[in-house]
């Protein structure tokens, strides 16, 4: 437990101040580019995780499972190390080769070209953050006071720079280049403290490693289509004010799940070497963290249906219609945090493929309802998907948790 407070410490701190930051910079954003430019600067970053995708290519899981499992030994920590980063590299000019052409192509996206091309800035970034490896060795701490100082520059960079409606085309630009200063740095101390080398490397390890991530990496895709694409759709069929409502909603709902994130983040490499030992051990341990999470969340989903508009009033003057959204989805981030510690243990079962075949059928399922429903309902359509689609994939790990039989696994 002592491993476990230190790395949530670390990363809360971090977590902290990226809940802060949205709620310091996003009225202001908003203030200075309008309502509707501030639902293409959320659009930007919502298509943009898609493009986090490919390059993070499951490594936030899986080879966070193996740094974990081999932290103690140099030499694999090492290839683990330098296959990861020239893999990330390639996937990069893959999704450049991808995204150009689609917001080039898009008309929705062409009209607002200057912002979107920017916005790859932050794939970038997210491609050379190494959180993974400090997050398998449990050195997260190491991160924290380094990503602590970015985040700060982004904050100022944020205010010296953005001041009229033309500015928007920076906003993603900003958060792209702080988190890229970040990564630069921290892979720079990672191969000085640790004496790593990125100078060898083996096209057998790259096939390895992309056949070991790619059930995580179709499992993160799948996750991200139907969270993330709910706003992108939205762009098609409702007003750009609206869609504006809606970014605010949606950078809410984001920072109620980066709770949940900081939590996942804290407890898995911890969940993977647990599950070596008993059964009872792995869910006593779930319990201690679990249940208490469980209990603030639905206490903070109560106070939210009761209060919308004292969450949202601070980010739009004119927070009604949002408040009658908001005040929902309190209960939402509670029906996913309660397929957490499911999902996490069988994940460190290495039932990579088992979890991807409940969340790609789940993909396929919101996909299809958004399309069906959001044209005649629209942000109502959009939540009550998410309900269904959420309420399936917790059911669903339950049920494959349950079923899976920990000692023969073991054994």
């Amino acid at each position: 437990m002592k491993k476990f407070f230190k790395s949530f410490f670390s990363l809360g701190l971090i977590q902290v101040f990226g809940l802060l930051t949205p709620l310091i910079l996003t009225p202001y954003i908003i203030h200075k580019v309008g309502l509707s430019v501030f639902g293409i600067i959320a659009t930007a970053q919502s298509i943009v995780v898609f493009f986090n995708l490919i390059t993070e290519f499951g490594f936030n899981t899986t080879t966070v499972r193996n740094l974990s499992q081999q932290k103690n030994n140099h030499a694999a920590s090492e290839k683990i190390v330098t296959t990861v980063f020239y893999l990330k590299l390639i996937l990069l000019f893959i999704s450049f080769g991808i995204y150009f052409p689609l917001i080039y192509w898009v008309p929705n996206f062409k009209n607002h070209f200057g912002i979107f091309l920017l916005s790859f800035s932050m794939v970038i970034g997210q491609t050379l953050l190494p959180i993974w490896y400090y997050q398998g060795t449990e050195k997260i701490s190491k991160t924290t006071i380094p990503i602590l100082i970015f985040k700060l520059l982004s904050v100022a960079l944020i205010f010296i720079c953005i001041k009229k409606p033309e500015d928007a085309l920076y906003v993603n630009l900003i958060y792209g280049f702080c988190n890229l200063c970040a990564g630069v740095y921290l892979y720079i101390r990672i191969l000085k403290s640790y004496n790593f080398s990125l100078r060898h490397l083996y096209f057998s390890n790259i096939v390895t490693e992309l056949k070991e991530n790619m059930a995580m990496f179709l499992s993160n895709v799948s996750i991200v289509a139907y969270a993330n694409s709910t706003i992108i759709i939205l762009s098609f069929f409702i007003s750009p004010i609206a869609l504006g409502v809606y970014g605010v909603i949606d950078k809410i709902l984001q920072l109620m799940k980066s709770v949940l994130v900081l939590v996942h983040n804290s407890v898995y490499p911890m969940i993977c070497n647990i599950i070596k030992f008993e059964k009872e051990t792995l869910i006593g341990f779930l319990k201690k963290i679990y249940f208490v999470l469980w209990i603030l969340v639905f206490s903070g989903a109560v106070f939210l249906y009761f209060f919308p508009d004292l969450i949202l009033s601070y980010f739009i003057r004119d927070s009604h219609e949002g408040s009658n959204y908001l005040k929902y989805l309190g209960f939402l981030i509670f029906i996913v945090s309660l397929n957490m510690p499911f999902n996490q243990s069988l994940l460190a079962l290495k039932k990579d493929w088992l979890v991807l075949r409940v969340v790609f059928l789940s993909s396929i399922i919101s996909l299809l309802l958004n399309f069906l429903i959001v044209p005649k309902y629209g942000i109502n359509g959009s939540i009550l998907t998410m309900f269904v689609t959420e309420t399936m994939v917790t059911c669903s790990f339950i049920y494959c948790f349950l079923k899976t039989d920990l000692i023969k696994i073991q054994k």
